[in-house]
C-alpha cells in the first residue's frame, strides 16, 4: 500500500468518525436538551375522560340504569374544493356539489359499519340525509365567512368499533396519501369526545321510580366552596336524583402525533374516579308485572265510569326485611292514557286511607285486653261520638257515625270484615286520647318513609289527642282518625304503616340495601326495628280475621274470594292464600280531572292492603285508586283484585328460586269484577 492510499483511508475513517461523533452530539441535543420541548410542541390538547354516574342495579345485582360510554364525533374538513380562497376568488358551484357528495358517500359508508343501527337501506338513506343537510350548513358557514373549512357533528351516540376504525381511517393524520395525479378535495380531522350515554331496563314500567337525566349541566359546591361541572346531564326525578350516583371526578389523557402524522395515546393519563354502585331491593319482573295490573285496573274503571281514574299506585314489599320489590304509578293523562311524565304517585300523591286502617288500631285495642271477641257491639243505628264519654250534666258538641251499609249487632270480628264505621269508632275509643295517640304515632302517619326517594310527601295527621279539646277528642279528630280521616298518607307510608302491623313492631322501608365500589359492597345501614307492640296471639287473631274479609260472603273484598278458592283448589291446597283490608274514603272539594278541566264534588278513594302467606307475611301489597265524581267506587271492587293477582305472583316468582326473568308470567290469571262489597264510602267528615 503506498503512502497515497494510506492517507485517503486515514482521511475516510476521520471523516467517519467525524460524522458519527456529529450525529451523537445531534442525537444528545435533542433528547436531553431540546427533547422535552420537542415533544411538548408535538403533544396535542389533553382530553377530558368524564366520569360515569353510578349505576342501579336490581335485587339480583343486574343493571336498572347504568353509562354506557359512546363518542361525540365532530369532523373539521380543510381545504373543501369549490370554497373561494386567497388564490381562487370565485366559487365553483359544480365542484362544491361533487365535493358534498363525496364527503356524505365516505361518511356514510364509514358509519354503516355499525350494523346495530344502519342496517337497513332506509336506515342509511335517512342517515345520508341527515349527513347532506349538515354538510350543507358547514358550507354555507363556511362560503359566509370566506374560509375553505369548516367543522361539522358527524353522530352522538357513536359505539360500534368497526364504525369508529372506519371513520379513523378517513382521518389524514391516519390515511394512507392520495395515489399520484388523485385530487384530494378535502382533508379530514376528526375528533372522539368521549361521553355517556344513560340506559335504562324495563323503560316505561320503571319510569317513576328510577327517574330519568336530561342533557343540562350540573354543578355542585366543591371544597373550596366553588360550584364546579360535576356531569352534562341533569337528574330529572326519581331514584337518579340521589347524591351517590353524581359523578366523581373526571379524568384526562395526552394524545401525541408522531413525525408521520400518527396519532397515538400517551402514558400520560389519568381515570377518572370510580362510580358507586347502589344494589336495590327491586325486582323488575314484579315491577312489570305491577304496571301491568296497575293499567288493567284503571281500564276497568274507564269502562264502567266511561272515564279513567285520576291516578293510581301499586306497591309490593317484601315483609321480611322491608325491601320495596316493585312501586307502579298511574296518572291519566289529558288524552285519556298514562301520563308517564307525571308525579309518581306512591311517594307524592297523599289520600285519606279511609277503613284500611281499622285493623291497625283494633289490635291495639286488643292487645291491651280491652276487646273480647265474643262480646257484641250494637251498630244498628247511628252511633253519636262523644254522647257515651261525658258526664250527666256536661254539654258537648256530638257527631253522628254512619255505615255505609246496614248492619245488625256484630261481635269485633264481623266489625272488620264488613268494614263497620259505628263498630271500629266504639271499639278504638276505648283506647282513650292517650291510646289514639299511641295509634297514630306507633304507625307513623305524617312522617315521611326512609326510602329516601326525593320530593316524597310528608302526610299528615292532627295534632296530639291529648292536647285538643274533650270536643275534639271524642267527637271529632279522635272518632275520624279510627277509621281513616284526618289522615294523610301517601301509598308508601301506608305499606309502612302495613309493614309494622303484619310484623307487631315498628318497621321502616328501604329500597336502597348496598353500596359498591369496584365491585366491593357495602351493607346499607338500615334503620332498627322497634320493639314489639302487638304480641303474637294478638297477630294470628286479627291475621286470620282479615282472611275473612276476602273469603266469607259478607267481606268487603268478597270479590276476590271466587278466584282464590279456584286458585287454591288447582293447587291441590287448602290453607287460605291472602288476607286484606279494604278501604274507601270520601270527600266534597275541588281538584282537576284527568282531562284538564276543574271540579268540584265528590271524589272518592279506593284502596286495599294484603299479605301473604296468612301465618307468616312474606309479601305485602297495597293499591290504591282516586277518581273525582265516581259515585260507588269501593277498595273492594277495583284495588282488591289487581293487589290479589300481585300477590299471587310474587309467591309463584319466589317458588322460582327468583329467576332474574324479564316479566312474570305466573298462573295468577284474572278476577273478575264480583258484586260491588261494602266499605265506608259515604263522608265521614264534619
Amino acid at each position: 500500500m503506498t503512502r497515497g492510499e494510506s492517507l485517503r483511508i486515514a482521511l475516510a475513517f476521520g471523516l467517519l468518525a467525524c460524522a458519527v461523533i456529529a450525529l451523537f452530539v445531534r442525537l444528545v441535543d435533542l433528547q436531553l436538551l431540546k427533547g422535552p420541548g420537542t415533544r411538548s410542541a408535538i403533544a396535542m390538547e389533553s382530553t377530558v375522560l368524564p366520569a360515569s354516574r353510578g349505576t342501579l342495579l336490581d335485587r339480583f345485582g343486574e343493571p336498572l340504569a347504568w353509562d354506557r360510554p359512546i363518542y361525540e364525533v365532530r369532523v373539521s374538513v380543510e381545504g373543501f374544493a369549490g370554497l373561494p380562497t386567497k388564490n381562487r376568488p370565485t366559487t365553483d358551484r359544480r365542484t362544491l356539489a361533487q365535493g358534498r357528495d363525496r364527503l356524505v358517500s365516505e361518511l356514510v359508508f364509514a358509519l354503516a359499519k355499525d350494523r346495530s343501527r344502519f342496517a337497513s337501506i332506509e336506515q342509511q338513506d335517512a342517515l345520508r340525509k341527515t349527513l347532506r343537510e349538515r354538510v350543507e350548513r358547514g358550507v354555507e358557514k363556511a362560503f359566509a365567512k370566506g374560509e375553505s373549512r369548516f367543522d361539522m357533528l358527524v353522530d352522538r351516540v357513536l359505539d360500534d368499533a368497526n364504525a369508529i376504525h372506519a371513520l379513523r381511517s378517513l382521518d389524514v393524520r391516519r390515511a394512507p396519501p392520495p395515489a399520484r395525479g388523485e385530487i384530494q378535495p378535502f382533508r379530514l380531522f376528526f375528533d372522539f369526545m368521549p361521553r355517556w350515554e344513560r340506559e335504562y331496563v324495563a323503560e316505561d314500567s320503571l319510569t317513576g321510580l328510577i327517574g330519568r337525566v336530561q342533557p343540562g349541566p350540573l354543578r355542585l359546591p366543591g371544597a373550596d366552596g366553588r360550584a364546579r361541572l360535576v356531569d352534562d346531564r341533569i337528574p330529572v326525578f326519581g331514584l337518579e336524583r340521589l347524591l351517590p350516583l353524581v359523578p366523581g371526578a373526571a379524568g384526562s389523557a395526552l394524545l401525541r402525533t408522531d413525525a408521520f402524522a400518527r396519532t397515538y395515546w400517551t402514558a400520560d393519563r389519568r381515570e377518572p374516579e370510580s362510580p358507586v354502585d347502589l344494589r336495590t331491593t327491586i325486582d323488575p319482573a314484579l315491577q312489570v308485572r305491577a304496571d301491568e295490573e296497575l293499567d288493567v285496573a284503571a281500564e276497568a274503571i274507564r269502562e264502567h265510569y266511561g272515564h279513567p281514574p285520576e291516578w293510581g299506585a301499586l306497591v309490593l314489599i317484601d315483609a321480611r326485611n322491608g325491601g320495596v320489590v316493585a312501586a307502579a304509578s298511574y296518572v291519566a293523562g289529558k288524552d285519556g292514557k298514562r301520563d308517564r311524565n307525571a308525579a309518581f304517585t306512591p311517594a307524592q300523591r297523599v289520600f285519606e286511607p279511609g277503613s284500611v286502617v281499622k285493623p291497625l288500631h283494633v289490635s291495639m285495642v286488643a292487645e291491651r285486653g280491652l276487646l273480647d271477641w265474643n262480646e257484641p257491639i250494637d251498630v244498628r243505628r247511628g252511633y253519636l261520638a262523644g254522647s257515651d264519654r261525658i258526664g250527666p250534666n256536661a254539654r258537648l258538641p256530638r257527631r253522628e257515625i254512619r255505615d255505609d251499609h246496614p248492619n245488625e249487632v256484630l261481635d269485633p270480628r264481623q266489625v272488620l270484615i264488613r268494614s263497620s264505621n259505628i263498630g271500629a269508632v266504639k271499639l278504638g275509643l276505648r283506647l282513650g286520647a292517650d291510646g289514639i295517640e299511641d295509634y297514630l304515632q306507633t304507625y307513623r302517619f305524617g312522617e315521611r318513609t326512609a326510602i329516601g326517594y326525593p320530593g316524597e310527601l310528608a302526610g299528615s295527621r292532627p295534632k296530639p289527642i291529648p292536647s285538643l279539646p274533650p270536643s275534639e277528642q271524642l267527637a271529632y279528630a279522635g272518632p275520624s282518625v279510627l277509621f281513616g280521616y284526618q289522615i294523610g298518607v301517601t301509598p308508601f307510608q301506608l305499606a309502612r304503616a302495613f309493614l309494622s302491623f303484619v310484623s307487631g313492631r315498628q318497621r321502616e322501608l328501604h329500597v336502597v340495601e348496598a353500596v359498591g365500589r369496584d365491585g366491593a359492597f357495602r351493607p346499607l345501614e338500615l334503620p332498627r326495628d322497634g320493639v314489639p307492640f302487638l304480641s303474637g296471639g294478638t297477630l294470628a287473631d286479627i291475621r286470620a280475621t282479615l282472611v275473612g274479609v276476602v273469603e266469607e260472603e259478607h267481606g268487603t273484598a268478597r270479590g276476590i274470594g271466587k278466584w282464590l278458592r279456584e286458585l287454591r283448589a288447582r293447587r291441590g291446597s287448602t290453607e287460605p292464600i291472602l288476607g286484606g283490608k279494604t278501604g274507601t274514603s270520601q270527600y266534597v272539594g275541588k281538584t282537576t280531572r284527568w282531562d284538564g278541566s276543574a271540579f268540584h264534588g265528590d271524589i272518592r278513594t279506593s284502596s286495599f292492603a294484603g299479605f301473604t302467606p296468612v301465618d307468616e307475611p312474606r309479601f305485602l301489597v297495597v293499591c290504591v285508586f282516586q277518581k273525582a265524581g265516581a259515585g260507588a267506587f269501593y277498595g273492594g271492587l277495583y284495588a282488591a283484585p289487581a293487589a290479589a293477582r300481585l300477590l299471587v305472583a310474587a309467591l309463584d316468582r319466589e317458588a322460582a328460586a327468583w329467576r332474574p326473568t324479564g316479566s312474570d308470567r305466573s298462573e295468577s290469571g284474572s278476577v273478575a269484577v264480583g258484586p260491588e262489597p261494602g266499605g265506608s264510602g259515604q263522608s265521614q267528615r264534619r
